[in-house]
């Protein structure tokens, strides 16, 4: 801003200069007396300060409207509108602007009641005359910092308002995304062919995107083929990284393949798609109605259990592999546990997250309470019971770890599901 010097029209010009100063501001300075506007110009240009003066409070309102100042000086006694009124136009002005602007006093004045008022008016500072330079330089150079520090707040506060409208419009595109993707996992995953009457599931996420897969599958002679995979960690990645797993299972079930080639076919989709550290436990089963003979490959789950409806008895089939996607070619185990279970009951398979089911700080569920629930309610109601008995320890509270239940009616005739 170019320094003005605006005085009564038989005033001599005053020299104003502005020299680069770190400090610098603009200060609009009233004093009626032409000599002391003189001095205190010359002091604010050799300050490296830019000046504009005026003679009066009314020619300080009308030059603070035109323009800004970093800073206002306003002599208390001044014909036409005195400081007091001056401090409060000027203030009300730099409210609408959304703007801190600083006023100090000068007077003569040094009664109390005349400080008083003055600050009461919205003044910040009061310097009586007569004054010493040094005292009016410090009063400067503390609003010229304080005019600083409130400059970078603000300019934080605007770089933080950008930030977070930015990040609002990331978290909606990212929102749009997801949905996008979410859908497409839900037709990738499609639950119309999860309906089997011989098999009953349960899944509940602890993100948008499960990590946890329930597959269900029947060969061309009948045979009825589940998964039951559970993804490294869960949310989108562990979905996408059990998809290769999923398409293995559907393609191969329907064409009626042995498990332990599924297991060995996932195994080698998986090692060489997933990076290093991801992985995918599975139970895969393959049950043969006629037969009544199941076939069970197992790698990082918790133990399958089989039920005997008529003993009420309960067959824990521990799993014996690690998860599918860590180990190599010849490494790798297919072996299978071919069961017996021409009798009426149940085999159940569940992810680590129905065991580990918690609120809070709270205990978990347990392979001990799940097992004990399971005998205690009668054969039609028990995948019921054990879905209640999961959300009611959860106590309402999203789980901590995608939870999945799976469970196979061993004999076509057997006792039904119930609702």
């Amino acid at each position: 801003m170019a320094a003005k010097n605006i005085l009564p029209p038989d005033s001599p010009p005053v020299p104003v200069t502005a020299p680069p100063s770190p400090m610098r501001l603009s200060i609009l300075v009233a004093e009626d007396s032409v000599s002391a506007l003189r001095v205190i110009m010359t002091i604010l240009s050799a300050s490296g300060h830019t000046a504009v003066g005026v003679g009066d409070g009314i020619a300080a309102v009308r030059e603070f409207q035109s323009q800004s100042f970093d800073l206002v000086l306003l002599d208390i006694l001044m014909p036409g509108m005195d400081g007091f009124e001056a401090t409060r136009a000027i203030k009300r002005i730099a409210a609408e602007r959304d703007e801190w602007v600083p006023v100090l006093l000068i007077s003569a004045v040094e009664q109390h009641g005349a400080i008083v008022k003055g600050l009461s008016t919205g003044a910040d500072d009061f310097i009586p005359k007569p004054w010493l330079i040094e005292i009016l330089d410090a009063k400067i150079d503390g609003f010229a910092q304080s005019i600083q520090a409130i400059r970078q707040i603000r300019a934080q506060e605007a770089e933080a308002r950008d930030m977070v409208k930015r990040l609002a419009e990331l978290n909606a595109h990212t929102q749009t995304e997801l949905d996008m993707a979410n859908r497409i996992m839900n037709r990738l995953v499609s639950c119309e062919r999860l309906i089997d009457p011989q098999v009953r599931y349960f899944l509940m996420p602890s993100d948008r995107f499960s990590g946890d897969v329930v597959a269900i599958s029947r060969a061309p002679n009948g045979t009825l083929y589940a998964m039951l995979a559970d993804a490294t960690g869960h949310g989108l990645t562990a979905a996408i990284s059990v998809l290769p797993a999923l398409w293995v299972f559907e393609g191969m079930a329907r064409k009626g393949m042995p498990v332990a080639d599924i297991a060995t076919e996932i195994n080698r989709r998986l090692k060489e798609t997933l990076p290093t550290g991801y992985f995918v436990a599975a139970h895969i089963v393959a049950l043969d109605n006629g037969s009544g003979k199941l076939w069970i490959w197992s790698g990082g789950m918790p133990p399958a259990l089989l039920i005997d409806d008529q003993f009420n008895t309960l067959q824990v089939l521990d799993s014996p592999h690690v998860a599918l996607g860590i180990l190599g070619g010849g490494a790798f185990d297919p072996s299978c546990q071919a069961i017996e279970a021409n009798f009426q009951g149940q085999c159940l398979l569940y992810s680590d997250g129905v065991i580990e089911a918690r609120a809070g700080d709270g205990p978990m569920l347990g392979e001990e309470r799940l097992r004990g629930a399971l005998l205690a309610a009668e054969p039609g109601a028990r995948i019921d019971h054990t879905i209640h008995l999961v959300e009611a320890h959860l106590s309402g509270q999203a789980p901590p770890d995608d939870t999945s239940l799976l469970a196979i009616r061993l004999s076509a005739d057997g006792v039904d599901f119930g609702a």
